[in-house]
């Protein structure tokens, strides 16, 4: 019997020692994870805060007090200092270029990023870039080495055009108030290649007209533009031409100790000479 009471309280404290230790696991394991708890509530405020942030700015134009009142909040020193709500539209997701390049991360005779602090009342921090992607639709095609009269296409006289597939994309672009013409072409089955002429020159004779490819830069009137893209799928081949510039960034420069959140929004760009365009906001926050 005093083997057997011997061996039940040898089990016993084996079994309380092992419960212990399992407890103290779980407890140590459960400390562990509460910085990521913490961490991911953290993410959540942060990615709410930015998402009403810019619904903020992509549902109302903004509004001043001076004088009797108004929208036009980027019109002038006077009208800049009386801002009461900040907003960027003339219409639903419609945002007006200028009002955009009202906001600056410093200065005075500018909506400067202190200031839209206070206004919006955020708690995290931001850093804002506004590029305008307009795009070119040329979805339009002819048989290389037979172009259409309505239209009347003059095409380019180079061994690169001359060795490219055969459909040749084409669409028109107005830019500053002047329309350019565009062709596109293929090459290994993919539209990589684009030809460019102002109407008001040369109307649709591309001889001699410059070729780039994407990644290359552009002007169009007096605004320079990267060629971001040819949309390439199976059942639409090189109907667009992405094109992109960087219009704005304001905010705060990044905090390298903290952990960054990406937010995409896409309105369309309202401005002087050109059609809407689309606009990419990309909207870095944190805590």
């Amino acid at each position: 019997m005093k083997n057997s009471k011997g061996q039940i309280s040898l089990e016993f404290v084996t079994s309380t020692l092992f419960v212990i230790f399992v407890l103290a696991f779980i407890l140590f394991t459960a400390s562990d994870q509460v910085p990521d708890i913490e961490s991911n509530n953290e993410r959540a405020s942060v990615n709410m805060e930015a998402w009403q942030m810019t619904s903020m700015l992509l549902d109302s134009p903004g509004y001043h007090s001076y004088g009797e009142g108004g929208t036009d909040w980027e019109k002038n020193q006077s009208t800049l200092e009386n801002i009461e709500d900040v907003g960027l539209t003339s219409d639903y997701h419609v945002v007006e270029r200028e009002k955009i390049m009202a906001m600056d991360t410093i200065g005075e005779d500018v909506l400067n990023y202190s200031r839209f602090r206070d206004i919006t009342g955020i708690d995290h921090q931001y850093r804002i870039s506004f590029t305008a992607m307009p795009t070119v639709d040329t979805s339009s095609k002819y048989l290389r080495s037979s172009p259409p009269d309505d239209p009347n296409i003059v095409e380019p006289v180079n061994p690169d055009y001359e060795s490219a597939g055969n459909l040749v994309g084409y669409g028109s672009i107005v830019m500053g108030g002047t329309q350019y013409n565009v062709l596109t072409t293929s090459h290994d089955g993919s539209y990589d290649t684009l030809y460019i002429v102002n109407n008001s020159h040369r109307e649709w004779n591309f001889v001699g007209a410059d070729r780039y490819e994407e990644g290359d830069d552009i002007m169009l009137g007096d605004r320079q533009f990267e060629i971001e893209g040819f949309h390439n799928t199976v059942n639409s081949q090189g109907n667009v031409v992405i094109l992109s510039k960087r219009l704005n960034t304001f905010g705060s420069e990044f905090d390298v100790d903290s952990t960054i959140i990406k937010l995409d929004r896409y309105a369309a760009l309202k401005q002087e000479g050109a059609e809407l365009q689309p606009l990419r906001i990309e909207v870095f926050s944190w805590a």
